[in-house]
């Protein structure tokens, strides 16, 4: 098993819920967070996307001064499916083909003197009887 590790320097951000103005669409600042994610990791992970189940694991820190928080949970929005939601969505076609290969997941939030979005990852082994399934 080879865990890779892609560092992002940047406050940990949750997917915008879809606005619908006659058809559904990722607001604006989404978007360009995702972009930035995007184009981050292609300078972290020159591979060829992932196409096999991976086990992901998401760890947030969300910057404060107060020193007595640092490594305390952080336990307000945004949410840690949101937040999955923006990097999965971010890395798709980068890291992994899409991020329905997810098979194996877990994200922690933190608090810490800066922001930082740790994503580690590694591709899961298929069982004998996995690998029979077309």
């Amino acid at each position: 098993m080879i865990w890779n590790t892609l560092v992002f320097d940047m406050r940990p951000m949750g997917k915008g819920v879809a606005q619908f103005a006659g058809h559904a669409f990722t607001p604006a600042k989404t978007r360009e967070y995702m972009t930035e994610l995007g184009l981050m990791a292609k300078e972290q992970f020159q591979l060829d996307p992932y196409t096999g189940p991976l086990c992901v694991k998401i760890a947030c820190v969300f910057p404060t001064q107060k020193k007595e928080r640092w490594g305390t949970w952080h336990f307000i929005k945004p949410d840690a499916d949101n937040i999955e939601k923006a990097l999965f969505d971010a890395l798709k076609g980068i890291v992994w083909r899409d991020d329905c290969l997810i098979a194996d997941h877990r994200t922690t939030k933190h608090w810490g003197p800066e922001a930082c979005i740790t994503v580690t990852f590694y591709e899961l082994e298929l069982t004998e009887k996995e690998k029979r399934i077309p």
